[in-house]
């Protein structure tokens, strides 16, 4: 097994890939257009450094590539957010290629490095800059409450008829009347999306500097325990029986009642509800792939009649339906394209 020790090698790479953490920090500081690509170049010095080196002069480099980000920049958040938002999951990720981890074990000690950072740096926020984040999604979700009376009136000149514009205007108020109440749901998202986006665009260039992360399996073979089906009447019965949020004069005089037979919050339910939902339509949705690819439709066609269906408000509860079945019945097996058999030389 490989020795961690700071040796003078190891200490001069630390002190190179701290430096270039630094400067991409600073330009993504100073140019906005290049913030999407530092974000997602910022993790990769460490992590090269974690599977060259070890965990040790990889923490080394992230505290000095911090203080260097902050000195130069003259502000303090700058430093903090490589320590916060960069560091952990480059060394995170850099830590399980080393160990010999598989895909799936990186990416979900990933998924939690970056739930946590985000924690972290809300807090940051708010207490250096008296940001709340939770008061800018209430906002934010008001601003496009507002938006929908332009979007509305933009589909109406392009022609769409008035019960089609008013189906698709109630649909979205309703999701943005849940929006509020699905904090947990947003921020779980956010992380497994954030977490999948960074370790997807590692890879390859990773591979180019001769330290490649193992591949994830392919998604058609992607699917979710059977267990996970048991989570949905759990969510059912935590939001029929939790404790309802006071939010007008009916609810406040609901409040003089008897407390809800459960001691939690409804709100709980329906975030595990819409987190359990989306990964069922996410299964359904791999189930349709692999049924289309049947009968050899072009990945373009795919992909865009699978988006219809996913979007559509009512034929996507035929994709969480079918995702649904695919957790206890091989159905993926039997859509999946048939071997083609060689004929037999004569």
């Amino acid at each position: 097994m490989r020795r961690n020790r700071l040796t003078t090698q190891g200490l001069t790479e630390g002190a190179i890939q701290a430096a270039l953490v630094a400067v991409l920090a600073i330009v993504s500081r100073y140019v906005p257009a290049a913030v999407l690509a530092t974000t997602f170049l910022m993790p990769l010095p460490l992590m090269v450094l974690t599977i060259r080196r070890g965990l040790r002069p990889a923490v080394l480099a992230a505290l000095v590539s911090g203080i260097i980000a902050g000195l130069l920049s003259g502000d303090l958040l700058t430093g903090l957010s490589i320590l916060v938002a960069v560091a952990p999951f480059g060394i995170v990720v850099g830590w399980g290629a080393r160990r010999g981890w598989g895909a799936p074990a990186i990416l979900g000690a990933a998924i939690l490095v970056t739930g946590a950072s985000l924690v972290v740096n809300g807090l940051l926020l708010f207490t250096f800059l008296g940001i709340n984040p939770l008061q800018q999604y209430a906002e934010l979700v008001v601003r496009m409450r507002q938006q929908q009376e332009s979007v509305a009136s933009f589909y109406g000149r392009v022609g769409i008829s008035a019960e089609s514009l008013a189906s698709y205007r109630r649909t979205m108020l309703q999701m943005l009347d849940l929006m509020p109440r699905l904090i947990l749901f947003t921020f779980v998202a956010a992380a497994v999306t954030s977490a999948w986006l960074n370790y997807t665009v590692a890879r390859p260039i990773l591979r180019r500097v001769g330290h490649p992360l193992p591949a994830l399996p392919p998604a058609s073979s992607w699917r979710l325990p059977g267990f996970v089906l048991w989570l949905l009447p759990l969510a059912w019965i935590i939001s029929a029986l939790g404790s309802q949020p006071v939010m007008s004069l009916s609810d406040r005089l609901r409040s003089t009642l008897p407390p809800a037979p459960l001691p939690v919050s409804a709100d709980l339910g329906l975030n595990l509800l819409a987190l359990v939902s989306v990964g069922f339509l996410f299964q359904g949705i791999i189930v349709g792939w692999v049924f289309l690819s049947r009968y050899r439709m072009f990945p373009i066609f795919r992909i865009l009649l699978l988006l219809w269906l996913a979007f559509n408000p009512i034929l996507s509860n035929g994709l969480l339906i079918l995702g649904l079945l695919d957790s206890v019945f091989p159905i993926r097996e039997r859509l999946a394209p048939r071997p083609v058999v060689a004929e037999a030389e004569s």
